[in-house]
């Protein structure tokens, strides 16, 4: 019996044996035709420099998404002490991707061959990286592509050459700047987004953008858009909120985009709401390629739905006007915008309203909305518009901070006799299907017919 056991375990030993002399050889074989990625472990003396200095509030080490220098960034921080933005390598970070997204844009600007959507002075790099604390940026040199372009960048934000450089990395200070940058500082940077050589990208069936605003901001933003083949549905989500809808179609169209945001970080996630089509060529086909490699089939399909071009920010002169009105279903109005213009041909005048809706859930029925132009004191409707949303409100999961954009064209007989009177504007929503108006849960006047009072109009030519 003991000798049978110890058979066993000499078998076992050779086992053993040569598998680890297999690992090695292995090992060996990788080190000599695709090598490790290996480097010195000791480290510039200026790490613990930069430990003693107590000002810095954190360090951000760039580019943020590849995995190497988020590891070689978290060992350095062994020597220097400082907090990081971001800091991670196997996991992904709980930090707002739209925080990490805008500070890469930020720190090296297009050198990874993306530029921000909106262009951004040096001055106004510097403030967003300073606003939340990124006093020092590291360059992990390797895996910058174009690490000229990055530096010369840098040099800019940071007004000057940088505190330690070696052949391995740059360590910029950044200066604390108080003046902060106009409009929204915008950066595409997601899964999801396909670059055209004409430029812009091809959204697949979702994808976001980043963006941050130093203040309260309203207005549009005012989007090139182009649905491949076929007219597509695309819906927009502020911050995992659904905020509007608009339609895409094979003939470039603007879309125009409304933002009433706070000052912050913030994520503006497009979908195709009736999915993608695949395409199985590059997308150098589509421009227009040269017929031959260009168009040769691929084996994996990319699926698209509309191009994006260059976004423009529209600000507006004014904020909406709040409101706090309350009605069934938790939905909420909680602000508008008015404005009446006149055709400087035509002379027809024309009403364009936006609703600010906020909801928790979505409906439970798909209610249409109603606008009435109406008689103050009888509330019955001279002029209107009625029509469901582009999402239904029994499609609106989740919160919803909808805006609702209805244009009414005047009737050449209203609205130029100053001696009619004035024009109330009254907002509801109704189920078509059986004529209910929803409810609205507040002490105003005609809350007890489903109606809310928005504005008065003055009419005049």
């Amino acid at each position: 019996g003991a000798g049978v056991v110890l058979g066993r375990f000499r078998r076992r030993a050779v086992v053993v044996g040569i598998t680890a002399a297999l690992a090695v050889l292995i090992l060996i074989e990788y080190q000599l035709f695709d090598p490790f990625p290996t480097g010195d472990a000791t480290q510039p003396a200026y790490f613990r420099e930069l430990s003693n200095q107590d000002d810095v509030r954190a360090v951000l080490d760039v580019p943020v998404h590849n995995s190497l220098a988020a590891k070689i960034g978290l060992y350095q921080q062994v020597f220097h002490h400082q907090p990081l933005i971001g800091g991670h390598a196997l996991r992904r970070t709980p930090q707002d991707p739209a925080l990490l997204e805008v500070l890469e844009r930020a720190a090296i600007g297009g050198a990874d061959g993306l530029t921000p959507l909106i262009p951004l002075t040096p001055e106004g790099a510097a403030y967003v990286l300073s606003v939340v604390g990124a006093d020092r940026v590291i360059v992990q040199k390797q895996f910058v592509p174009d690490l000229d372009a990055a530096l010369r960048w840098l040099e800019q934000v940071a007004g000057g050459p940088p505190d330690y450089a070696d052949s391995a990395l740059a360590v910029y200070a950044i200066p604390r700047a108080t003046e902060p940058p106009p409009g929204l500082v915008l950066a595409e940077r997601s899964e999801g987004w396909y670059p055209l050589e004409q430029g812009g990208a091809m959204l697949s069936e979702a994808a976001e953008w980043y963006f941050y605003t130093a203040a309260e901001q309203y207005g549009d933003l005012s989007i090139p858009v182009t649905a491949y083949t076929i007219p597509r549905r695309i819906g927009v989500w502020l911050d995992d909120r659904l905020l509007t809808a608009f339609w895409a179609t094979p003939d470039q169209d603007t879309a125009r985009i409304p933002l009433w945001v706070d000052p912050g970080f913030h994520t503006l996630r497009f979908a195709a709401l009736d999915g993608c089509d695949p395409y199985p060529f590059t997308l150098t086909c589509l421009d227009g390629g040269d017929g031959s490699q260009d168009c040769e089939r691929r084996d994996s399909p990319l699926c698209i739905s509309a191009a994006f071009g260059s976004p423009e920010w529209i600000p507006s002169e004014s904020a909406p006007v709040p409101l706090d009105v309350t009605l069934d279903h938790g939905l909420r109005l909680r602000a508008y915008t008015l404005d009446v213009t006149a055709d400087a041909v035509t002379g027809a005048r024309t009403v364009d309203l936006r609703l600010f809706w906020q909801g928790d859930h979505a409906l439970p029925d798909d209610y249409a909305l109603f606008v009435h132009l109406a008689d103050p004191a009888t509330i019955e409707p001279l002029a209107q518009y009625d029509g469901f949303p582009l999402i239904r409100t029994g499609d609106w999961a989740g919160e919803s901070v909808w805006v609702s954009a209805v244009r009414i064209v005047l009737p050449d007989d209203m609205f130029t006799d100053v001696s009619a009177g004035p024009l109330a504007v009254n907002v509801g929503w109704f189920d078509p299907v059986t004529g209910a108006r929803l409810a609205v849960r507040s002490d105003g006047p005609w809350a007890d017919v489903g109606i809310v009072p928005v504005a008065v109009v003055e009419p005049g030519p």
